[in-house]
């Protein structure tokens, strides 16, 4: 397939969405919702200005709608952390606000340098952040509100004893055409979550709302998927830092055996996400303080 010609009309590198189908017998591309022509004779050029390549540069946790926008989840968090957790039997007590505080700047700098260390090539780092991944944020689908004595992620926790919203911005989702529900795979990494806008189209969610999207999908439609919280899980339970399993994931294979210049899919992925949970956690560690709930 080769497209008419595009000029892009900026003074600066700027973002464009590209959307590609191909099948056996036929292919098509669009940047930033321009379907292309092919080219060919007398086939015009295809501008894109400013108006339509230019993002602003904007941040979730400044967003004036992410209240409205993270509400339900705000609410989730407070049905499931607002009553405060006997501790285990033992010798165990209940840390204090401050000393919770602490975990949180902690995981910060595991979070960082853990993602660091993994995109510098030391692949067998992530399993050990996925680990991190988990224990910041990770609950088992349909215990959104339900306290759990198993699962108490901790930047979810700490957000909520100030009802915090987590803004987060991903790709608005767009309807599936036929010929990506045939499809024998899918692929959607562009809905992992961001503090930072990339693209004009760009929603804001909640955070735990942008982790149960499907980043996966092996099969035609419906298929099997995974979503990026399930992602995290497999990680730390299949390479290390929360579990050794004898079974691997197929996801995980797939995802591992796409390769870039930045490294697989997966670590692209994780390492996508684990920026984005340190630059929550750092704001929240932030608000607490300024709020006078931690010291």
């Amino acid at each position: 397939f080769v497209s008419q010609p595009v000029r892009i009309e900026s003074d600066k590198p700027t973002w464009a969405l590209l959307f590609i189908a191909l099948t056996p017998t036929s292919a098509s591309l669009e940047i930033s919702q321009h379907v292309l022509l092919r080219d060919g004779p007398n086939v015009p050029t295809l501008s894109l200005g400013s108006a339509q390549g230019l993002v602003p540069q904007e941040f979730s946790i400044n967003d004036p709608s992410s209240i409205a926008a993270c509400q339900s989840w705000i609410q989730n968090r407070r049905s499931k952390f607002g009553t405060p957790r006997t501790p285990r039997t033992g010798d165990r007590r209940s840390k204090t606000v401050n000393e919770q505080a602490n975990d949180l700047l902690a995981s910060i700098v595991r979070l960082r340098q853990l993602r660091e260390q993994t995109l510098a090539g030391n692949s067998h780092f992530l399993g050990t952040l996925a680990g991190e991944m988990r224990a910041s944020v990770y609950w088992p689908k349909g215990r959104e509100t339900q306290p759990d004595h198993n699962w108490n992620p901790l930047l979810l926790r700490m957000a909520s004893l100030a009802d915090l919203p987590l803004p987060v911005y991903s790709v608005t989702p767009q309807p599936e055409p036929p010929v990506i529900k045939e499809a024998i795979m899918h692929m959607t990494l562009s809905h992992a979550p961001r503090i930072e806008r990339m693209f004009t189209t760009d929603q804001i969610s909640d955070l735990q709302e942008s982790l149960l999207t499907t980043v996966l999908r092996l099969g035609p439609s419906p298929g099997r998927v995974i979503s990026a919280l399930e992602l995290i899980k497999e990680l730390a339970h299949t390479m290390g830092a929360a579990h050794y399993d004898e079974d691997a994931s197929s996801f995980l294979d797939v995802l591992h055996g796409m390769k870039a210049t930045e490294g697989d899919q997966a670590t692209i992925l994780i390492c996508q996400i684990a920026d984005t949970l340190a630059s929550l956690s750092e704001w929240v560690f932030s608000e607490l303080k300024n709020r006078k709930l931690i010291g």
